[in-house]
């Protein structure tokens, strides 16, 4: 049961330092409605689309990687015991969720400076 509960709490920074990295090297190639980084702006063109992913895959894999620190200090200062599973440990996986959803902020930020809502360009890259 405890190591079920590990892969629990290191499956969501695993999952962004992977996708992080992954979508930094190779964007999905269609814009599609089932996998990628799906919003608005960042579907409304090609350009927005491959933008978007390289942006989030950049702010995924760096705060993956924090996070990933924080949860195995957060192991290491509340060790895992089962007869005394605490609220720590759920407040815990809410923060962990928390930052995996805030990287939606500076990408849509990112977005907004550089594409209007039809993906045309707004500014010259820098």
């Amino acid at each position: 049961m405890k190591v079920f509960i590990v892969v629990v709490y290191l499956s969501i920074p695993l999952m962004m330092i992977f996708f992080g990295w992954k979508w930094k090297r190779k964007v999905p190639g269609k814009i599609n409605y089932i996998y990628g980084y799906r919003t608005k702006r960042s579907m409304a063109s090609p350009e927005s689309w491959e933008f978007a992913h390289k942006y989030m895959g950049k702010v995924w894999a760096y705060s993956g990687l924090l996070l990933l620190l924080a949860t195995l200090l957060f192991f290491w200062a509340y060790p895992l015991d089962l007869d005394k599973f605490g609220w720590e440990y759920l407040v815990f996986a809410y923060l962990q969720m928390i930052v995996m959803i805030l990287g939606i902020w500076p990408t849509e930020r990112a977005l907004k400076k550089r594409f209007d809502l039809h993906g045309c360009h707004t500014q010259k890259k820098q």
